[in-house]
């Protein structure tokens, strides 16, 4: 199979999503930091890590690709995704694709008869190149679901 030229000479970064799921998936300790940075609060081991992982539960319904999706000891649920457009107009995207994403891991975990008390936490992360909500600035922007 020939290689296209420009691929050869392209220069990857942090941002490009073989790149980052790359790092992340052969990196598990930095995979850790990272999400330890982002979500402000230590993790003591990371039990599963799996890159470009799809779930998709019925034939008829859109599935899910996390770009990197991480387990912690204690279950937890982790998805980074890396977001590289500079839309400002993304943000009901994000948002509306994140409460997806979260419902599209409770769906694949949680078996008939598993009480809601045992839903497991979920954190839906978007690692973004650019800001997402300009013009505020904010290095870290969190939303939670709540009645």
């Amino acid at each position: 199979m020939q290689k296209n030229k420009n691929d050869l000479n392209k220069t990857f970064t942090f941002s490009d999503d073989k790149m980052f799921c790359t790092v992340l998936g052969q990196y598990p300790n930095l995979a850790k930091e990272l999400l330890e940075l982002i979500i402000g609060k230590e993790i003591n081991h990371l039990v599963n890590i799996q890159t470009q992982k799809i779930m998709n539960y019925l034939h008829d319904t859109k599935h899910v690709r996390f770009d990197v999706y991480l387990e912690d000891e204690n279950g937890t649920i982790y998805d980074l995704e890396m977001e590289t457009t500079g839309n400002p107009g993304k943000l009901n995207m994000l948002v509306r694709r994140g409460r997806y994403y979260a419902s599209a891991l409770d769906t694949g975990i949680h078996r008939e008869g598993t009480k809601y008390k045992d839903l497991r936490d979920i954190y839906v992360i978007y690692v973004c190149a650019n800001d997402p909500f300009p013009p505020n600035g904010l290095v870290r922007y969190t939303f939670t679901f709540n009645c």
